[in-house]
């Protein structure tokens, strides 16, 4: 492999030093060697600039008020001298070949790649695994995009930094579904690549996520995809513009699940089902979501056992 260039690796955090330890030693444990680390503290106040003292080599910037994960995202890709951007947030780590296999995938993409991304392993936080995320690599990332984010968190990627010049930067007022808005961007101008091993490690079990805020993602997220898709899905003819919001709408149903919500998943589900019923996991989420969250719990057990 060429030497590509320096990864300028991003970490956004916020109240986090009991966990922020373990991303940044994943990080400086790279087999890939040429990266700079930068740490955007969101104003934390659990004493995470003390837990930076130890590391030297880190850069560290701490904004003075509270301005949400893509503001620090943001500030990083600002810092950032290097000749790719890689985002870990602090709640995630990776497995040591991940940014190697990253640049290799790079080295024999064609020029015009601009992403290349990682499947993913989903832990919780005593490091046993919940579930096995594989990725995909279709021919035409921004049209399967449009059907819901293959790609996953942005834990998983890493970017040429000329893409934030050409697409601009991250979207700051999108309370949630911040990284499938980014790649949808992306996509318009570059290509994507995979690499399908789980080199990303995402922990989850901590309330904090704000895909979890149903309110949010009712009221603001879901208008805005909504009106994305209406506008950019066309291009593919109207009955795949209809599969993408029954796609849509199957994704703001299966959030509504998350949050024990069964009465808005059965109302988004049936919409779906309106707006394209021939995909075939519809069905079977609407009667889950009629049958209630105990359902629910059993078929993510049984998807669990069979990725075991």
């Amino acid at each position: 492999m060429t030497a590509p260039g320096t990864v300028s690796v991003v970490i956004p955090t916020y109240n986090r030093a009991d966990v922020l330890g373990k991303a940044i030693d994943s990080v400086l444990a790279q087999t890939y060697e040429d990266i700079e680390v930068v740490v955007v503290d969101d104003a934390s106040t659990d004493g995470t600039e003390r837990l930076l003292d130890e590391y030297e080599t880190v850069q560290y910037y701490c904004f003075e008020e509270n301005q949400g994960a893509n503001a620090a995202r943001n500030k990083g890709i600002e810092l950032a001298e290097g000749e790719f951007v890689a985002f870990l947030d602090a709640d995630d780590y990776w497995k040591p070949d991940k940014l190697e296999r990253q640049l290799e995938a790079f080295d024999d993409a064609p020029e015009n790649c601009g992403l290349v991304h990682t499947a993913i392993e989903i832990q919780d936080f005593d490091g046993a695994t919940i579930d096995k995320v594989s990725t995909a690599a279709p021919d035409n990332p921004k049209r399967r995009l449009l059907l819901g984010d293959y790609v996953g968190t942005f834990s998983s990627i890493v970017v040429k930094t000329e893409v934030f010049e050409t697409v601009g930067d991250l979207k700051r007022d999108l309370p949630s579904w911040q990284d499938w808005e980014f790649y949808l961007r992306v996509a318009d101008h570059y290509g994507f690549k995979a690499v399908h091993e789980h080199l990303t490690v995402k922990r989850s079990g901590k309330d904090d996520q704000i895909s979890k805020n149903l309110d949010t993602l009712l009221e603001t997220t879901y208008p805005f995809f909504e009106s994305l898709i209406e506008a950019q899905a066309s291009e593919y003819g109207a009955v795949f513009r209809r599969r993408a919001l029954a796609r849509l709408r199957m994704e703001v149903g299966d959030a509504a699940l998350v949050n024990r919500n069964s009465a808005i998943a059965r109302r988004y589900f049936a919409n779906a089902i309106l707006e394209y019923p021939f995909e075939p996991k519809l069905i079977m989420y609407l009667l889950v979501s009629i049958l209630g969250i105990d359902a629910y719990d059993r078929l993510l057990d049984t998807k669990r056992s069979f990725r075991a």
